[in-house]
């Protein structure tokens, strides 16, 4: 709790970790800011107006703050454009977005999923047969050959260098190291929109810990 009119003199509130109830007391004639964080929410401001008054009186206020819980998906986009290494322009909104979450929240983990590229198979190829043709002319005709399996093959290199490039973007998040967690993805054929990064909640640390 910030009061406006001294900044300085910050008032830490521990809450009851069932309820989410507390007591505090307050100079009247003054703003506060309210600041909530902690492992299990996300970081919130309210602002509490409380008039000037010459006598004690006590207001329930409540407040509603966002849950944190494992899994939860920050950002799934298409990161990477169809046989490209570095991170499109379009999705700096996405990751921003997930860089502003983590900014305000100091102990949120993430875990960052990159699917890897399917390599398009090679056309195939046709294959050329002679025949025999009135008047005792021979021609080449192309005939189509049978479909053969094709086993799933992924772009290595591409996806070594696409994981480089997304340590060096989350490399700017406070204590990266330790909050930052790489996996690796599905493959996924690639084309106009296919998503190929997500970003997920990772581990949640308990209140209790606190």
């Amino acid at each position: 709790i910030v009061p406006a009119k001294n900044p300085a003199k910050k008032i830490k509130v521990s809450v009851n970790s069932k309820s989410g109830e507390y007591l505090q007391p307050l100079t009247s004639g003054d703003v506060y800011t309210l600041r909530f964080e902690s492992y299990g929410v996300y970081y919130k401001e309210e602002v509490l107006d409380i008039p000037a008054t010459s006598k004690y009186r006590e207001e329930k206020r409540e407040f509603k703050v966002k849950r944190i819980i494992k899994g939860q998906v920050l950002a799934d986009a298409a990161v990477f454009d169809a046989q490209q290494k570095t991170i499109s322009t379009a999705a700096n909104d996405a990751l921003q977005q997930v860089l502003d979450v983590m900014k305000k929240n100091a102990n949120l983990q993430i875990v960052v999923k990159l699917n890897e590229e399917i390599v398009p198979p090679p056309p195939a190829k046709k294959e050329t047969k002679t025949v025999q043709k009135v008047k005792g002319k021979k021609v080449d005709v192309a005939t189509e050959p049978a479909p053969t399996p094709v086993s799933v093959l992924t772009n290595e290199e591409l996806y070594t260098q696409r994981m480089a490039a997304l340590k060096n973007y989350f490399s700017q998040v406070k204590d990266a190291e330790i909050r930052v967690t790489f996996e690796k993805g599905q493959a996924v054929t690639a084309g106009p929109g296919v998503k190929n990064v997500s970003v997920v909640i990772g581990e949640v640390k308990s209140l209790i810990e606190e």
